[in-house]
């Protein structure tokens, strides 16, 4: 192996990626990775301020769900177990801020439901599945 190079998913990541991209496909959708958020959504919109487009210019998505047509339909984060508060990190407020006024849905996936002692894909997809009749994106 070449130790310049680092590994780019962990085992969580491809846990995450296998459940998650079973349900989205069933939408018609497709699953990126590793998307900036510049690159999701237009910071320059009013409304905006400077501070909150700064942080969207390196902040990044762990994944987001695009449409047919390469429309972002959510954003999703991967929380890992330490984030194991109530309480969001000033990077998450951030990211809540960001997605809510570009209206763009942001979920999050918190480690515990990816255990494998848990069918960890099934949980994935059950998650994803109620969160996308929520939105009326699926019946």
């Amino acid at each position: 192996m070449n130790p310049n190079l680092k590994k780019l998913l962990n085992h969580n990541d491809e846990v995450a990626t296998f459940g998650l991209s079973a349900a989205i496909k069933k939408v018609g959708a497709s699953l990126l990775l590793k998307v900036k958020a510049q690159d999701t959504l237009r910071l320059e919109t009013p409304g905006i301020s400077p501070e909150l487009a700064q942080f969207g210019a390196r902040a990044l998505f762990d994944y987001v769900a695009v449409d047919h047509e390469r429309i972002p339909l959510f954003a999703m984060q991967f929380e890992s177990t330490s984030h194991m508060t109530d309480l969001p990190s000033a990077k998450e407020q951030q990211e809540n801020e960001l997605c809510r006024k570009l209206t763009l849905p942001l979920v999050r996936l918190h480690a515990l439901h990816l255990s494998k002692k848990h069918l960890s894909g099934d949980i994935a997809t059950m998650l994803l599945e109620m969160f996308l009749v929520a939105k009326g994106i699926i019946p």
